[in-house]
């Protein structure tokens, strides 16, 4: 009895024909009841037509064979789906002994195993992976066919020769491959295979064990990614050399413009201390020095934006004066918005800070770039710059910080009575060397000063924005965020001043002035010898080392780039040398570069200056290296400085007259001129000119002959320099 219980089976006892006799029975399956025997219920009675054939079937088979037939078949009981496993024993000779057993968790296994064998052999044989099988020594025993695909061996092939070693044919590379294989790490580590035909290819292989004690592994083909990487690390290797080349040519470019614009700009500031030089010499040497700036200032705005494109540009973050800043700036522009008739505003909340850390030169060049364009593209009206704090920094509690604290963020505006932009180009105005309709008429400037400007902020962690009206001006706001701190060293500003000479009584100084191009050192050796200072010259690193050596100069002015050894090279060579108490030793280029100021300074140089240099520049680095004190020229009488002299025309001669003159002629007529200078009404400009009185003929003169070669522009040019 304990046995039967123990028994996971149906028991029943059955008659030949299918009549139930006993059973013994708590499972869930069961179709028959001990109190259905006592009404001999068949077999035919409990299960459907087909099944009980197939019982019946089985039960014969039993008896005549004498033997235990077993099948398996599917039953529904009580709505619920079951698999059954039956036993049919002979047991007399018309009864038999049945054992059913409950085998749908097996079956419902086997069906979940066979749905997971069929869909990891769909991925096995379609994944674009090669697979292989192997065991502990390395033998192949499963391939999967992208694996015979790509290497092209078959799998009979891996059993019946040696494939691995063809595929591995150094002895050496295939112990690697092979401890590889085995280490099972997972790890993907690159080989290169050799297929079937001899074609070298790139794979990657990660292997791990399975619980059977086989080995997976799993591999790809990665020529084309490998031939990718090559292209890509060719690619970079060639952007750099690029990079070099363009660092190399920016560097000779700026070296070359720069060289001769500093003979340029140097020789007419010297001209410009020839007290023998007329009114209209004087004129002719300032247009030569405005042309020069002008031109130097196109030449660093392409410079400049080649450096920012070529990573080159960095932040030299420093303490200034904000407050000062702003105001050389409006005291810069205020003669220039005047001469247009322009009311110029600067705006600066209370709250703005006096001393911030931030890049100066940077800040002033975008401000000076956005203020220039409001008042060149502005004829009438106003331009306004505003200054405050956003209001998110005007949220922060307001203390005194260091570099090292929090930033605040200002927002700079910019705001004009312009003639505006057109929706359509505030998208592109920002693009380098593009110009909107305004810029285009202006026939001046690159089109890159926004352009600049929008990457100089992006460096300096900001955000440029404008908004605009055609016909009715224009705003740009740009933020920044600075650093406020305590205080800052504030340079000694340079005068406008002429410097003459040398303060009486001061130590004898000797000066050497190291450069390959004979111009640039004659440039300097006028500025130099008009002091009274001594003066030695060198043309390469090598003279000024040995001038250097028996001269012992007090100041060396060392050009950088020189053929043969360079002013780094020289500079490094006399320190050396030196013995006792140092010289001074500034480096003097036209590259003007961050990493070449660094170069300089890293060689042992004591201050950098780059070229083209203003003489002022030049009298300060030596008033503060050596202590000099300068003589100055008096300033220009008012008398003389009242005269205006009007250029030389094909019928005229150049002739001066009083500025006083000038400022007494009335407004209206001032105005008439105006519009019909604008409008090119040279009939009209005729007529005003016969209104003038005798003193002013040579001026009614010279503007009836520029009304007469229709040069309405130079006209319009005088009346707002002069007037």
């Amino acid at each position: 009895q304990g046995i039967i219980q123990a028994i996971p089976d149906l028991l029943i006892r059955m008659q030949a024909d299918g009549t139930y006799i006993d059973l013994i029975s708590n499972r869930e399956f069961n179709l028959v009841y001990p109190e259905q025997l006592e009404q001999s219920v068949a077999v035919t009675d409990l299960l459907p037509p087909d099944l009980a054939q197939i019982q019946l079937r089985y039960i014969q088979r039993a008896l005549a064979a004498n033997m235990i037939q077993m099948y398996e078949q599917e039953i529904v009981i009580h709505g619920q789906r079951y698999y059954r496993e039956v036993r049919i024993v002979p047991f007399l000779q018309d009864q038999v002994l049945l054992m059913v057993r409950d085998i749908t968790d097996r079956k419902q296994a086997e069906v979940a195993l066979r749905h997971q064998k069929e869909m990891f052999q769909a991925i096995v044989d379609h994944i674009p992976a090669m697979i292989a099988l192997f065991n502990h020594q390395g033998q192949i025993e499963f391939i999967n066919p992208e694996l015979e695909q790509t290497v092209g061996w078959s799998l009979a092939d891996y059993q019946q020769r040696d494939a691995l070693g063809n595929c591995y044919p150094d002895p050496v590379y295939r112990q690697q491959v092979l401890e590889h294989m085995l280490a099972a790490t997972g790890k993907w580590q690159d080989l290169t295979t050799i297929t079937a035909t001899g074609q070298q290819i790139e794979t990657t292989w990660a292997n791990v064990r399975l619980s059977n004690g086989q080995f997976l592994g799993i591999g790809q083909d990665i020529s084309d990614r490998k031939q990718k990487e090559m292209a890509l690390r060719q690619a970079m290797e060639a952007a750099e050399a690029a990079n070099l080349a363009k660092s190399t040519f920016l560097a000779n470019m700026s070296h070359e413009l720069r060289t001769p614009l500093n003979v340029i700009l140097g020789f007419a500031q010297v001209m410009t201390h020839d007290p023998a030089l007329t009114p209209n010499q004087q004129v002719d040497l300032q247009t030569i020095r405005r042309s020069g700036d002008h031109l130097l200032s196109l030449i660093n705005d392409v410079l400049d934006l080649s450096k920012i494109e070529a990573g080159h540009y960095v932040i030299e973050a420093a303490g200034f004066d904000l407050i000062a800043l702003l105001h050389s700036l409006r005291t810069m522009l205020a003669e220039r918005a005047s001469s247009k008739r322009l009311h110029l505003y600067f705006d600066i909340s209370p709250e703005v800070p006096q001393f911030v850390v931030a890049d100066v030169q940077k800040l002033r060049q975008i401000l000076l770039n956005l203020l220039s364009n409001a008042i060149k593209f502005t004829n009438q009206g106003r331009v306004v710059l505003t200054v405050r704090q956003s209001e998110a920094s005007q949220q922060k509690p307001q203390t005194t910080l260091s570099c090292s604290s929090a930033s605040t963020v200002l927002v700079f505006a910019v705001e004009d009575t312009g003639c505006g932009i057109a929706p359509e180009e505030i998208s592109t105005i920002f693009d380098a060397f593009v110009q909107a309709q305004a810029g285009q008429r202006s026939q001046s400037g690159t089109g890159l000063g926004l352009t600049i400007s929008r990457k100089l902020l992006e460096l300096m962690g900001g955000e440029i924005s404008v908004h605009s009206t055609l016909g009715q001006g224009s705003t740009f706001s740009f933020t920044l965020p600075l650093y406020p701190t305590n205080g800052v060293n504030v340079p000694p500003e340079q005068s406008d001043r002429l410097v003459i000479g040398l303060v009486p009584g001061q130590s004898h100084r000797r000066i050497l002035v190291v450069d390959d191009q004979a111009e640039n050192r004659s440039l300097l050796v006028r500025l130099l010898t008009q002091l009274g200072v001594e003066v030695r010259e060198a043309s390469n690193g090598q003279d000024a080392i040995q001038i250097w050596q028996q001269w012992q100069p007090d100041l060396t002015w060392m050009d950088i780039r020189m053929p043969g050894m360079d002013g780094y090279e020289a500079t490094k060579q006399i320190r050396a040398m030196e013995q006792g108490q140092a010289s001074i030793i500034i480096a003097l280029t036209a590259q003007a570069s961050q990493s070449d100021r660094t170069l300089a300074l890293a060689a042992g140089c004591n201050d950098y200056i780059s070229k083209p240099f203003q003489e002022a520049t030049l009298f300060l680095k030596m008033a503060e290296y050596l202590g000099l004190e300068y003589l100055y020229a008096e300033p220009e009488s008012s008398s003389e400085s009242s005269l205006v002299t009007l250029p030389t025309t094909q019928t005229t001669t150049a002739m001066t007259i009083d500025l006083i003159q000038l400022t007494a002629l009335p407004n209206h007529w001032l105005d008439r001129l105006e519009d019909a200078a604008i409008c090119g009404y040279d009939h009209v400009i005729n007529e005003l000119t016969a209104q003038l009185p005798s003193e002013l003929t040579p001026l009614a003169d010279y503007l009836r002959e520029l009304a007469r070669q229709y040069r309405f522009e130079d006209i319009l040019q005088w009346l707002y320099q002069y007037v």
